[in-house]
């Protein structure tokens, strides 16, 4: 990335230091291997998440499933594709109860103090249910491909920010 972008930024799940960005630095987020545990496990539901941002804005991501040979990707103003496939991703609301719920939900002792197991119940009785299958990024981009989305997230776990990708 540094020879073809030498003034590129680069954050990392493990490499970012934290430092401020520039206004107008481009900045890649990275995630090597998102679903580590699901990786050396199973060798099944993860994926490589890269996506590129200037000023706070999404220019494009891609995730890429290799086990499938799925290349999930965006970039701005084009809109989103599964490999080659256009995706037609529906822009109107859809009530909660008629949602399924996709998501990544790192559930230690801080998150029970905080009560997160009587949100994420609440959530489930209130949708068709929740699903999680250890690989924010893949979850996200299943949504993207037959759900109501009007944006492909790009999820870098270790900061817990979700970063918008406009299609």
């Amino acid at each position: 990335m540094h020879e073809s972008y030498p003034p590129h930024k680069i954050m990392g799940e493990e490499s970012y230091s934290g430092d401020a960005f520039e206004q107008d630095d481009f900045v890649w987020v990275i995630d090597p291997i998102d679903g580590t545990t699901n990786d050396v496990h199973q060798k099944q539901s993860f994926a490589i998440s890269i996506a590129l941002y200037r000023n706070g804005q999404g220019l494009c991501g891609a995730v890429y499933d290799p086990t499938r040979e799925e290349l999930f990707w965006a970039e701005k103003g084009s809109g989103a594709y599964l490999n080659n496939q256009r995706l037609w991703i529906h822009t109107e609301s859809v009530e909660l109860s008629r949602s399924l719920i996709a998501t990544y939900i790192r559930y230690d002792q801080e998150e029970k103090e905080l009560g997160l197991g009587r949100f994420v119940h609440q959530i489930a009785n209130d949708s068709r249910g929740i699903r999680m299958t250890g690989c924010g990024s893949l979850e996200l981009a299943y949504v993207a491909c037959g759900c109501d989305l009007m944006r492909i997230l790009v999820l870098t776990k270790s900061r817990g920010i979700l970063l918008p990708v406009n299609c």
